[in-house]
């Protein structure tokens, strides 16, 4: 834990990280071998306003130097691994928090679910009247059923097309929704306790009528149920069912909105949901239309979910977040938040990596950064861990444009600020995504050609890396790149619990600081001390190692052969010495 070692500067992920979810069943830092040998630091200092902490003061020798790998590894998990692990409050701070949101940075996105239900109900309306769009029609109307019963903002048709039942074959429907609303109007939301989908109306309907009628068993006629959605229907978004029940029973009618509730019946429709929702039942006696419906268990906890949903209208936010409202306990209070550009945006490979940090239950919050890619929160101050991604085409345009230095340069500098001046405790590392040569066009030259940048170019940049005061992880794709980014959030929550970890500047106060740093602190370290240092975390590749131990192998016995070589040489030599010698002997003699 206060070991001054360098660690290997350049280290490679395994294969096996991106199986599945990497995060581990227990927590290192919870066994006792692991309590008793980590030394308790005194508590930290903290400001209010921070102004009055000078460099270097409230920071211990041993906060960030290099220690033992971070608790990732599965070999020292108790045998109750398998035991469901404890969830704890997302961290509210930044990612729930709309003033430390706003004090980032950043555009704020609305909620474009309901603009989005309307415009495929409208296109479904549309796709009815031939007979070859009956399948885009069924599809038309299965992704308003999936776009009403989701329960979280969508605020790009990015992230509408990617949830399951909607598909990207409506993205264009869904793209010129947004635009069709210009940028002087909001989005549309409907009413508080009003609903944009005739799905999301049904069943709050039925709900409703239970709670209302409760001696009917939980079965209601059709004209009832008619009745109260369009009740519960905003009249802004043009989907009430106007017409008689006698209508909606006929089969040469298709209409979008009913449909929906024939979706809810089926248990096939092709949506991530626990279907069915609702029983229809066929009774003659019972009613005009002879038709009766109730809820089904989990149609009745769907139900809940949506009323309590419709209470409150959706605040702008960012364009991406986690959504859940509880954490595994192994990130703790710990939130990390990534730039808006990174993937590319938003429409090229952003929401790839937000929804493999949704699988895993990373606490994320998207915003517009100044410096690096990712930063992280511990509460609302920030963690002296600075992380810059690029993939090797990144790499070869960074050099071709000149960003490559001046990023270096920034990330010095905030560098200066977090770590505490001089002392420079604060880790800034590079995630190298991708093999350069597998990223060459026509010519040679790594991700465009006009960009002139060689493999071996890309290469000895990234090679130079650890000397200008950065460590580098080499990762082959999005997914090693999400668990790096995973273990490193719990990393830096593990480090905070034990209080070794030192943060004291909030965003704002962050932000202020690095725009007053002179430009000389942003220069390549000279001192040995701050170059080649250890990664956030430790990550061995078997593989790696077992090539390395493999080649070192071949190395000493290449050496030994060379030796004795060099042995048998010096041996002939000093025969050959012996023999002149001799002769020179003999000639003398004779």
């Amino acid at each position: 834990g206060g070991g001054t070692a360098r660690s290997q500067a350049v280290i490679n992920i395994d294969d096996s990280s991106c199986d599945g979810d990497s995060s581990t069943d227990e927590l290192l830092h919870k066994t006792p071998m692991f309590k008793a040998a980590r030394k308790r630091p005194a508590p930290l200092k903290s400001s209010e306003d921070g102004d009055d902490l000078a460099f270097g003061a409230g920071w211990s020798d041993d906060m960030m130097t290099p220690r033992a790998p971070s608790p990732s590894s599965s070999a020292l998990a108790p045998p109750s691994s398998n035991k469901k692990r404890r969830q704890v409050p997302t961290p509210a701070i930044p990612a729930m928090t709309p003033a430390l949101v706003r004090e980032i940075g950043g555009k704020l996105y609305p909620d474009l679910t309901h603009q989005f239900i309307v415009a495929l109900t409208s296109h479904a309306r549309n796709l009815r009247c031939n007979a070859y769009s009956k399948g885009a029609f069924d599809g038309a109307v299965r992704s308003v059923v999936a776009l009403g019963l989701f329960l979280r903002p969508l605020r790009s048709p990015e992230a509408a097309k990617r949830l399951k039942g909607v598909g990207g074959q409506y993205y264009e429907v869904l793209t010129k929704s947004v635009k069709g609303a210009g940028k002087n109007k909001k989005a549309f939301q409907p009413a508080v306790n009003k609903f944009s989908s005739v799905a999301a109306a049904g069943l709050v309907a039925l709900l409703e009528l239970e709670a209302a009628d409760p001696p009917s068993l939980g079965s209601f006629s059709m004209e009832s149920l008619l009745g109260k959605i369009n009740d519960l229907l905003d009249p802004r978004c043009n989907a009430n069912l106007n017409q008689r029940v006698e209508y909606y029973l006929d089969a040469n009618n298709i209409d979008p909105g009913w449909l929906q509730i024939k979706k809810l019946i089926s248990s096939n429709a092709s949506i991530d949901l626990d279907l069915p929702f609702i029983k229809e039942r066929k009774r003659k006696d019972a009613c005009p239309s002879g038709r009766m419906y109730e809820l089904t268990d989990t149609g009745r906890a769907m139900a809940k979910r949506l009323k309590l949903y419709a209470r409150t209208l959706v605040e702008s936010g960012p364009l991406r977040q986690l959504p859940d409202t509880t954490v595994d306990e192994e990130f703790g209070m710990v939130t990390m938040s990534m730039d808006f550009r990174e993937g590319g945006g938003g429409g090229k490979s952003l929401h790839r990596y937000c929804d493999e940090l949704d699988s895993r239950g990373v606490p994320y919050v998207v915003r517009e950064l100044k410096v690096a890619d990712y930063i992280f929160f511990i509460g609302d101050k920030l963690a002296p861990i600075l992380i810059e991604r690029k993939t090797a085409e990144d790499v070869a345009s960074s050099l071709h444009d000149g960003r490559w230095e001046r990023q270096q340069r920034n990330m010095r500098k905030a560098q200066f600020v977090l770590g505490g001046g001089p002392a420079r405790r604060c880790q800034i590392c590079y995630i190298i995504e991708g093999d350069p040569s597998k990223r060459t066009v026509h010519g040679g030259n790594v991700g465009r050609r006009n960009w002139s940048q060689s493999v071996d170019d890309v290469e000895n940049a990234i090679g130079t890396l650890p000397s200008l005061g950065f460590s580098v992880m080499r990762s082959k794709g999005h997914l090693h790149t999400v668990t790096i980014l995973a273990r490193i959030v719990s990393d830096v929550s593990w480090r905070a619990n034990n209080r070794s970890i030192d943060a004291h500047f909030n965003y704002a106060q962050f932000m202020t600081r690095v725009k007053h740093v002179s430009e000389e602190m942003g220069d390549p370290p000279s001192d040995p001390q701050h170059q080649n240092p250890a990664p956030p975390i430790v990550v061995e590749n078997r593989r790696t190692a077992a090539s390395s131990s493999h080649a070192s192998a071949s190395a000493a016995a290449s050496s030994g052969v060379a030796a004795a070589s060099r042995d048998k040489s010096d041996a002939d030599d000093d025969d050959d010495i012996e023999m002149e010698g001799s002769a020179e002997k003999n000639s003398s003699r004779n």
